[in-house]
């Protein structure tokens, strides 16, 4: 997933809810300045996604955010996302920060979107065609 990994972040300390806010509002190619207006946003109940923030923002660009229900990783799309992601983080073993951020972006480059589909529907969330997905151009 090259193009997610050109738009990481990472910062030095815990997540909290004002960093989450601000990243979700601030940073240019990341979440808010990407939507198009009609998208729901599905985040699970980590206590930063519900900061009230990031609500607004998310809600400011016309979107609609919904949270999966809390305790449940069969359910969760990103869980099987992070599964490959930590087998291959187990693999390399990288022990260093300067190599385990490389490890990580190698190992989100291995998550095709093939892989995000698939386990989207196995989770039970099937995803429109292509042809069906708002676009800036439609609006």
């Amino acid at each position: 997933m090259p193009w997610l990994r050109a738009s990481a972040r990472y910062s030095a300390g815990a997540l909290d809810g004002a960093l989450f806010a601000r990243w979700v509002r601030e940073c240019r190619d990341w979440l808010v300045p990407t939507l198009v207006p009609g998208t729901t946003v599905v985040l699970d109940t980590l206590g930063v996604h519900q900061d009230p923030r990031a609500r607004a923002a998310i809600e400011a660009a016309g979107c609609h955010l919904r949270f999966l229900p809390p305790d449940s990783p069969d359910l969760n799309p990103i869980e099987l996302a992070f599964a490959t992601l930590k087998t291959h983080l187990r693999g390399v073993a990288a022990r260093a920060f300067e190599p385990l951020l490389g490890a990580i972006g190698t190992g989100l480059d291995r998550i095709t979107p093939a892989d995000i589909v698939g386990d989207d529907r196995h989770c039970g969330f099937p995803l429109p065609r292509a042809d069906h997905q708002p676009s800036s151009d439609s609006l």
